[in-house]
């Protein structure tokens, strides 16, 4: 698997860990009960089920000699048509990701976590309220070149 795949598994796989929603990085069907914890996923967001987290790499900062890189990776939120479900949400990812210290993240030496920015997206056409939380990542990415 590619960096950018193995650390987005991983940071799903961490936020279910922290109970903060379900990943099946094999596809599986995710429960529409509106009491489940919210379906992770990547990149896509998926009309099912209301209450979704969606993980995006969306930049990423390297340093030319060292193995530092700092990915930016933004974690949108659908909640159902009470707005606070997407609250509730955006704020255990925050709770979850917040200063995490040095940590390995699904094979990832994950050096810091940050949140940069925070945002209501608006309402999707079914009503569902949406945000958007931006974090950026500090990661330790050796290549070739860089040690």
């Amino acid at each position: 698997m590619s960096f950018t795949t193995v650390l987005l598994d991983g940071l799903a796989q961490y936020l279910e860990n922290a109970d903060v929603g379900t990943f099946h990085s094999s596809g599986v069907a995710y429960s529409t009960s509106p009491t489940a914890r919210p379906g992770i996923f990547i990149d896509g967001v998926p009309a099912t089920p209301d209450r979704v987290i969606v993980l995006t790499v969306y930049g990423e900062v390297d340093d030319p000699t060292q193995a530092t890189t700092e990915v930016q990776v933004q974690a949108r939120v659908r909640g159902t048509k009470d707005p606070r479900t997407a609250y509730e949400t955006a704020d255990a990812i925050f709770e979850a990701f917040q200063n995490l210290p040095r940590s390995a993240i699904g094979g990832t030496t994950v050096a810091g976590i940050f949140r940069i920015s925070s945002a209501y997206i608006g309402i999707d056409t079914n009503g569902r309220h949406e945000r958007a939380s931006n974090f950026r990542i500090l990661v330790h990415r050796p290549t070739l070149y860089r040690v």
